[in-house]
């Protein structure tokens, strides 16, 4: 059972990791620091939102209209957060 709870956290690691790397993507190149226009950064992009893209669907009904500011990676980083202490306190103790 503690191998399983190791996996799902290593998995809720890397998808934090994830949604890090998207959301610092998104600030350089609405800087225009990054050039979407080049390959490797608009194939990293592509990657990145057919990862995220269902997770973030599922997120943003439930948000309010804010404009530009998408809420959604801050709401999945808290969610990853709280799933990680559930793990933790209950299962690892």
């Amino acid at each position: 059972m503690v191998q399983i709870v190791y996996l799902i956290n290593f998995l809720l690691d890397l998808l934090w990791w994830v949604v890090i790397v998207h959301a610092l993507m998104s600030w350089l190149i609405s800087m225009n620091v990054f050039n979407p226009s080049n390959q490797f950064i608009r194939s990293l992009w592509d990657f990145l939102e057919k990862i995220l893209y269902p997770i973030y669907s599922r997120i943003r009904p439930y948000l309010p209209n804010t404009g530009a500011i998408d809420l959604s990676p801050l709401v999945l980083i808290v969610g990853i957060i709280i799933i990680r202490q559930f793990l933790a306190s209950f299962f690892l103790m």
